[in-house]
């Protein structure tokens, strides 16, 4: 005997994956796992806090990202959104495990792959979709209230709408250091 519950789904289609369904969403960062002992990747969880489809909340989603010299710069994104690294920031050693509770706008995607000559289907991360929050190219995407309050220092909270545009006061005209990520 098998002791079950359907506690939160209204129909089957809740049930079977706990993956966020295709779309942008503002999640948080609950797991990093760089111990290398499973893969040659860098583990990291993904939790949803809001984002453009309805019915996503908390679900989560594990990204492996390669440490290979071709993926290096998808890695470099990451520690950016995050804050783990700074625009124009010479090279030094990143940990990742740092980047746990930090918060980011993901753009997930269908995924097909092989394994074991079996096709199969999953969801990732699309190449660099990955945003800080206060990136303008996701201001579309809803944030999480109650958790962008969370934000520390080493994490900047989202500018108001329209600020990013606007050029310091003391008149210099650079672009936000944020603006490209």
């Amino acid at each position: 005997m098998v002791v079950l519950g359907a506690e939160g789904a209204k129909s089957e289609n809740d049930i079977g994956g706990n993956m966020p369904d295709p779309g942008r969403y503002h999640v948080v960062i609950t797991a990093v796992d760089e111990s290398f002992d499973k893969y040659n990747s860098i583990t990291v969880d993904f939790q949803v806090l809001t984002g453009n489809k309805p019915g996503q909340v908390d679900r989560t989603l594990t990204e492996y990202f390669s440490v290979s010299e071709k993926a290096i710069p998808r890695l470099k994104r990451l520690a950016l959104c995050v804050g783990l690294l700074q625009p124009g920031e010479a090279e030094r050693e990143i940990e990742f495990e740092q980047a746990v509770g930090r918060q980011l706008v993901i753009e997930v995607e269908e995924n097909e792959y092989e394994k074991n000559g079996e096709k199969k289907k999953g969801r990732r991360i699309s190449w660099v979709g990955m945003w800080s929050i206060g990136n303008k190219e996701v201001a579309d995407v809803p944030k999480d209230a109650e958790a962008l309050k969370l934000l520390d220092g080493e994490q900047s909270p989202p500018p108001s709408p329209g600020n990013n545009d606007t050029p310091p006061a003391d008149g210099d005209s650079k672009p936000d250091k944020w603006d490209n990520l």
